[in-house]
């Protein structure tokens, strides 16, 4: 075919470098972003779920130290005070 010296033919509306960028957008990806397991959320929600692996995401987590310390008493509290509970139960 019949191409110009920047390469498009006739009838392109875009040139070859718009092109490529426009099919790159869309795997560009922002480098600051946090890994799921980095996210306030889930470690919440592990710490909830899955309370071993919930204090491991939150002392691996950027969380100040005192919100690390925080969460692990009182899931501490709270399994403790489900352990004693069950103990307790009525036959």
């Amino acid at each position: 075919m019949f191409e110009d010296e920047n390469g498009n033919r006739p009838g392109d509306w875009m040139h070859k470098a718009e092109r490529a960028r426009r099919k790159t957008d869309g795997l560009v990806t922002d480098p600051n972003e946090k890994k799921w397991y980095q996210q306030t959320f889930w470690i919440i929600v592990f710490l909830f779920l899955f309370w071993p692996a919930g204090i491991i995401l939150a002392w691996r987590s950027d969380w100040p130290r005192a919100g690390k310390i925080a969460a692990t008493v009182l899931v501490v509290a709270w399994v403790g005070y489900a352990l004693y509970t069950l103990g307790t139960a009525p036959a």
